[in-house]
């Protein structure tokens, strides 16, 4: 009798550790879990619905985690609905036995999500007249994310979150009536910092080699703004380029061929007030043009022609509390030749 009682036991205790083996080495799909997952989702906001058809699961056994993966997740707020490649959680037994808020972290990635729709999921969230602004300005766009969320035990957000991602075909009216269109940047996340990169654009005929923005502040429209940028280009007509930004200041440049690097800072407070503008800058201008009408009192003194002509000129630029610095070297040519200055 004890012989047989032994035999269970320890085919019990065999069971056990095999199904405990096989849990955590290769999981199990379930749909026990489901309800005390959009349980928690719940207890996080109650306007937010998880849906998934079933959950698949792994154990950790040294820290008593449940590493959930949700089959086809999407999340939906007040009607609108985001599909995600992939939610993944880990969740705390103990905080569950103890009736506190299980999930430790989510892991998300999205994929081509169409932008105005992000937007407007993440508005609904995290109401701003900044997200509603961006929102009507942008024509169309694919969004692409991935981040990994935790929370503490009362189910608030630690913000220690870094989110990544990539925005493709973005298509944007930006000034007035003026668009961009197929632009291609990625951007990271943190708190109160977001950082966007784009490369190889062309806006406005000038194409933008590299562009790095950074906007700092916890408040959309209270913001410190960076930007870094290397551009080039060719502009037949000055004037005409600046009228098109609604500038009229006759400049009378012509043939204007630049290679330069740019840094602008300025604070901008409830996006229409801009504040502290620093525009600092070197590069080259090797070519440009300059229609100089008034050029009959000079000649007495010496010849210059009617259109004065520049090459391969360094520039370096400061524009800071309303006072222009420009410092430049190059080759001028006011009538038959080009002479060093």
């Amino acid at each position: 009798m004890i012989r047989w009682i032994s035999i269970i036991l320890i085919s019990l205790i065999g069971i056990i550790v095999s199904f405990i083996i096989y849990l955590s080495t290769y999981g199990i799909e379930t749909k026990s879990l489901n309800n005390l997952i959009r349980h928690e989702v719940k207890n996080y906001n109650q306007n937010l619905v998880l849906k998934f058809t079933k959950v698949k699961l792994l154990l950790d056994i040294k820290k008593l985690n449940l590493k959930a993966k949700l089959i086809q997740p999407k999340l939906i707020l007040e009607n609108n609905e985001l599909i995600f490649d992939k939610i993944n959680s880990n969740i705390s037994l103990k905080s569950y036995l103890k009736k506190e808020f299980a999930i430790q972290n989510l892991q998300i990635k999205l994929s081509k999500v169409k932008l105005n729709k992000f937007l407007k999921f993440v508005r609904i969230e995290y109401p701003s007249p900044f997200l509603f602004v961006l929102n009507q300005s942008i024509k169309k766009g694919n969004i692409d994310l991935q981040t990994e969320l935790f929370f503490n035990k009362q189910g608030n957000l630690i913000k220690n979150y870094e989110i990544k991602g990539n925005i493709t075909n973005l298509g944007a009216t930006i000034v007035d009536k003026h668009k961009a269109e197929n632009i291609n940047l990625s951007f990271k996340i943190k708190e109160n910092i977001y950082e966007f990169n784009i490369n190889d654009t062309q806006l406005f005929g000038i194409d933008f080699k590299s562009t790095k923005i950074n906007f700092d502040g916890k408040e959309f429209s209270d913001l410190n703004v960076s930007i870094d940028t290397i551009i080039s280009g060719n502009i037949n007509n000055v004037d005409e380029f600046l009228r098109f930004f609604d500038y009229d200041l006759n400049t009378n440049l012509s043939d204007l061929n630049f290679n330069l690097n740019n840094k602008i800072n300025f604070h901008v407070k409830k996006f229409i007030k801009f504040q502290n503008l620093q525009i600092e800058g070197k590069g080259s201008v090797n070519k440009v043009k300059l229609l100089y009408d008034d050029v009959n009192k000079y000649k007495k003194y010496i010849k210059i022609n009617k259109i004065i002509e520049l090459q391969n000129n360094q520039i370096n630029y400061l524009y800071k509390k309303n006072n222009f610095k420009l410092e430049t070297l190059g080759n001028i040519k006011l009538n038959e030749k080009f002479e060093h200055f």
